[in-house]
């Protein structure tokens, strides 16, 4: 504070450096506002503002300056690294220059600005098992730059600022334990009133949320950015709602160690992959967090399934896992308080499938089951496909149509799903800081007061992020799934087929032969996953595991309609390492580690089990699309090649071998830069529309974050059609697949 004082009395710029949410904004807003009683305007900056947005913001200045002579205005430019070049070279000559177009400004105008550091993280490599890892900004051979570039995901902020503004800056640094407890301390007292709270209550929920604080950081990777003010306000937040909201007590009973259970797991412990060890560190040996999130979150869980498992969701086979549990919850709880929520983890860890669900229960034909609920608002979707191409205008039109679409938060809520939110951070224009700017304005800590969100935001990646994104909403990472939830979800998965195909005669027999057989599943997935020279969790993801329990229990369902006996067990054997192999045998080393993971899980000889090739993987992979349960079996693909090779081989051992009625089409992509424009991708996307049987991409790279949902096989029925949805952005469209089998393979 007093750096800053001394610098505006010597007409000095003020750009403070500091971790994201250890209270920048808010004491400068303090010192101005409060203390020195002048003019505090915030400009929360990011890849979409423009210099005419700036320009505004200095003429507005101007207008008050002519209003009011010798009135002192403080502007307050808040991540201004995060603009583009253009924009922070505009701020150079405003701060540095003090030059506006020209004019010298004022001097009772001064600018002050905040900015996340350029700071490296210690261990990059840690948390690269929770989501998939990407690198930017490669260095080539002939790049002269090569020496400067840097790999960005070991940034804790992926921003930089210019050296010109280096003489200027001022380490804001971290608050010590002191400091941080009188801020939580008075936070809570504000967020807590006496009126609702005991002193003795809120004494307790304050020394909770101070040591929860100083866990993470000794436990966090980064302990800078582990935690921050926002972490307790939210904690706060969620606390009362748990407390005395009525959809909150349903969850907590009313008591308030529940309570405070559920608002820890949700805020702070969520983020760690060693869990236990975070809780115990917090409340003890004897803490209940664990087992009071596991008991309310497959309540919640069931109830959400129950109410939406008449409708076309998924494609029938469901596992109620740990992963699916805990993902609904925590929508559940952060959708209805407004509260952005980031779901990180590999594919197949039940994030969009959790968004679907909650979208269907909380829509607004559900009015009753909303009211049994608390009176809680009906909920629409807002859908947006983030990837490299996603850009700053995009990003706001989307939160510019959530604003208006909630026009009363208390009847509808519009809900902002972001997915893929990491391949946003590959595009030049970094449109997620256009998000942090939106949700700056709703900060207890930045704005000054709190409202009620008009809208919630909720985003899906399945690549890491850093901790500006992290910090404004509760994390939560999908870490890899044990061997006890591996077991437990392939059993629900048999479970529900079963229940759905099965004659009621014979589903006690299959169902005793498919339990036996299924723990060499998770063995041999769990080998695959430990294999890093197999690539490891990075080539094969839960997604794979599903499909091969569910390819494995609908082919003994063939087999038993055709022989009507389910008694020898060398059939299922086969049947079993059959889809092992489809499923899991992408990769030459993963396919003889199959076979020898299999042959020692069923005390057999490797040599005596089927030979298999890649090509008549894909064959059989096809012909199965027109089967019945073609949804659990057949699958899209995509073949690794060099050049074209692998079209060659397509059509000369794979089209000879289908059915003579079997269409095959061949779409080229591109990569220059014309056809990765919005227009020309459209243009493709539509030729996708019109494609029925085998549809070959070659080298489309561009359109496979549109066909996200076609490529996971979303679909829904809508009479005898196969509905299904491509994205592009914000806009959705709901496409009618061609009658008869279909099949993308990607090259």
């Amino acid at each position: 504070m007093m750096f800053a004082l001394y610098r505006i009395r010597c007409g000095l710029p003020v750009v403070a450096f500091g971790e994201a949410g250890v209270g920048k904004s808010a004491l400068f807003r303090f010192l101005i506002e409060t203390l020195l009683g002048h003019t505090f305007e915030v400009c929360n900056v990011n890849s979409g503002t423009t210099i005419q947005d700036v320009t505004e913001i200095i003429e507005s200045a101007m207008r008050i300056n002519a209003m009011k002579p010798g009135a002192q205005i403080f502007l307050f430019f808040d991540e201004m690294n995060t603009a583009d070049p253009p924009v922070i070279a505009f701020f150079k000559e405003l701060m540095l220059d003090r030059h506006y177009h020209g004019t010298i400004l004022p001097e009772n105008v001064h600018l002050m600005g905040a900015a996340n550091p350029y700071r490296h993280l210690h261990e990059v490599d840690k948390e690269a098992a929770v989501g998939l890892a990407f690198r930017f900004a490669q260095p080539t051979q002939n790049d002269d730059r090569s020496h400067a570039r840097t790999d960005l995901r070991s940034l804790v902020y992926r921003v930089e600022l210019p050296l010109a503004f280096y003489d200027h800056i001022y380490d804001f640094g971290h608050l010590c334990d002191e400091a941080e407890d009188t801020y939580i301390d008075e936070i809570c007292q504000h967020g807590l009133p006496r009126s609702n709270f005991s002193a003795d209550c809120v004494k307790w929920f304050v020394k909770i949320i101070q040591t929860s604080h100083r866990v993470a950081r000794a436990l966090s990777v980064d302990p800078d950015s582990a935690v921050s003010l926002r972490d307790a306000a939210l904690a706060v937040q969620l606390f009362r709602w748990f407390y005395k909201a009525p959809a909150g007590q349903k969850m907590s009973k009313n008591d308030a160690k529940k309570a405070v259970d559920l608002t820890i797991y949700l805020v702070y412990t969520f983020r760690f992959r060693k869990r236990k060890i975070f809780l115990e560190n917090v409340f003890g040996k004897n803490q209940s967090a664990s087992k009071n999130m596991t008991e309310v979150s497959r309540i919640i869980a069931h109830m959400l399934y129950e109410q939406a498992h008449g409708a076309s969701i998924g494609s029938g086979a469901i596992a109620l896992n740990d992963a699916l549990c805990e993902n609904l919850f925590a929508m559940y709880v952060c959708v209805l308080n407004g509260i952005f929520l980031i779901i990180v983890g590999r594919p197949g860890s039940s994030k969009s499938f959790s968004v679907e669900i909650l979208k269907l229960v909380l829509s607004p034909a559900n009015h009753t089951l909303r009211h049994s609920l608390g009176d809680l608002p009906a909920i629409t979707e807002l859908y947006f496909q983030c990837s490299p191409m996603s850009t700053s205008s995009g990003f706001k039109a989307l939160f510019e149509s959530a604003q208006r679409l909630s026009v009363d938060p208390k009847t509808m809520l519009a809900m902002v799903v972001l997915d893929e939110l990491g391949l946003a951070d590959m595009s030049p224009e970094k449109p997620i800081k256009v998000l942090h700017a939106e949700l700056e304005r709703q900060s207890v800590l930045t704005s000054g007061e709190k409202q009620q969100s008009p809208f919630s935001v909720v985003a899906l990646s399945n690549w890491v992020v850093d901790a500006a994104q992290v910090n404004r909403g509760i994390l939560i990472l999908r870490t890899p799934a044990n061997k006890k939830d591996l077991l437990e979800s392939a059993k629900q998965l048999a479970d529900s087929l079963i229940a759905k195909y099965a004659k009621d005669s014979d589903r006690l027999r299959i169902r005793r032969t498919l339990i036996e057989s299924l723990e060499s599943v998770v063995s041999t997935y769990q080998e695959l996953d430990r294999r890093e020279d197999i690539g490891g969790g990075h080539f094969f993801s839960m997604r794979d595991f599903f499909f091969c329990v569910k390819n494995f229990v609908c082919s003994v369902f063939e087999t038993v309609s055709r022989l009507g006996d389910v008694g020898d067990v060398r059939i299922s054997r086969h049947l079993l390492i059959q889809s092992a192999i489809r499923n899991f045998g992408g990769h030459e080393k993963a396919r003889k580690l199959v076979r020898k993971t299999m042959a020692a899980n069923l005390d057999m000889n490797v040599n005596c089990l089927p030979a298999t090739s890649p090509l008549g993987l894909i064959v059989s992979n096809i012909q199965d699309s027109s089967k019945p349960l073609s949804i659990h079996i057949a699958r899209h693909l995509m073949i690794l090649n060099r050049s074209l090779i692998g079209l060659q081989l397509l059509n000369r051992h794979v089209k000879s071998k289908l059915d003579e009625g079997t269409n095959w089409n061949v779409l080229f992509g591109s990569c220059f830069p014309g056809d990765l424009q919005v227009t020309a991708v459209t243009r493709k996307l539509r030729q996708v529309e019109r494609a029925g049987g085998v549809l070959i991409l070659c080298h489309a790279d561009q359109l496979f974050e549109s066909l996200y949902m076609v490529l996971n096989q979303q679909y829904w029925a809508q009479g005898e059609v196969t509905m299904t949805q491509i994205a592009l952005g914000p806009s959705i469209r709901a496409i009618a697949l061609s009658s008869g089998p279909f099949r993308i393979i990607a090259l």
